[in-house]
């Protein structure tokens, strides 16, 4: 009897992702779709962001923000970084520079804000505002808007941020992995975040 269970409970398993395979659906490209490698030689890069005038922005994990300028046809980087930060923790699995977002008022006084991996005095996952002139960024302009208050981890940071209709910054924060540590427990972990960012840390939504 118990060999008979088991057999039926391993061909209903089969059957089930037999018939998960059999409904999924093969979408053609689309006739003049073209996929084109613009920019080589770049390590470890993790998202892009347009500004305003049309420069692109790629953000690379390890720590480094380049730009590319429109009239290269986004196909180089300038030789000077957007953004270089040194004060990083970036090697240990996805550690590092994830994501920068704009401020709404971007064109006027250079603000833009990025999550990442701060090095010391511990390691933190923070939000950072920089003051970007022209197509570089003084390090010193940092300000710190928020910064979680235990170890990130080695995984699962989050970093997704976008600025909502109200003028609030709304950050994603990971669940973290590798520090013993959960969603809960009072910490901001799993959780989105709304930032003023003036002052820091609004409410866990």
């Amino acid at each position: 009897m118990k060999k008979r269970y088991v057999l039926f409970t391993v061909l209903a398993s089969l059957f089930a992702v037999l018939g998960l395979v059999a409904g999924l659906r093969v979408h053609a490209v689309p006739p003049n779709f073209q996929n084109e490698v613009l920019i080589y030689n770049l390590t470890e890069p993790v998202a892009l962001q347009f500004l305003p005038d049309g420069r692109m922005l790629v953000i690379g994990r390890l720590g480094t923000v380049w730009v590319s300028q429109p009239a290269s046809g986004y196909t180089q980087v300038d030789p000077t970084p957007f953004l270089q930060l040194t004060n990083i923790s970036n090697n240990s699995n996805t550690n590092g520079l994830f994501n920068v977002v704009l401020d709404p008022t971007f064109a006027q006084t250079g603000y833009y804000y990025v999550f990442y991996t701060s090095q010391s005095p511990q390691i933190r996952d923070r939000v950072s505002r920089f003051t970007a002139v022209g197509n570089t960024t003084n390090l010193a302009t940092e300000v710190v808007i928020w910064q979680d208050i235990a170890d990130p981890g080695i995984d699962h940071h989050g970093g997704a941020m976008g600025f909502g209709p109200d003028g609030y910054l709304y950050v994603s924060v990971g669940v973290g992995v590798g520090v013993g540590v959960g969603v809960g427990a009072g910490l901001p972990t799993g959780e989105f975040i709304s930032v003023t960012t003036s002052v820091g840390v609004s409410a866990l939504l």
